[in-house]
């Protein structure tokens, strides 16, 4: 297991633009770019929010926590 603390995914409530290279977000097994990957996030109100989704890939992640109404995750 490996824990990635990269550039925030989602920043002021909107997908920030590195998620749209799939490899900055790591490498995962056989170059497969649609992973089991996992966000926390805060929305307006100060609550957490977690996703863990498969087959997802870091812009994917990122706009389920915009849906979601994050106003920052990592």
């Amino acid at each position: 297991m490996a824990r990635q603390n990269l550039n925030l995914p989602v920043d002021d409530s909107r997908a920030t633009p590195s998620t749209s290279d799939n490899s900055l977000w790591g490498v995962t097994l056989h170059g497969v770019p649609a992973v089991w990957r996992t966000a926390l996030g805060v929305d307006a109100n100060g609550n957490l929010v977690h996703v863990a989704a498969p087959a997802v890939t870091a812009q994917s992640l990122a706009a389920i926590m915009v849906e979601l109404h994050v106003v920052r995750a990592m």
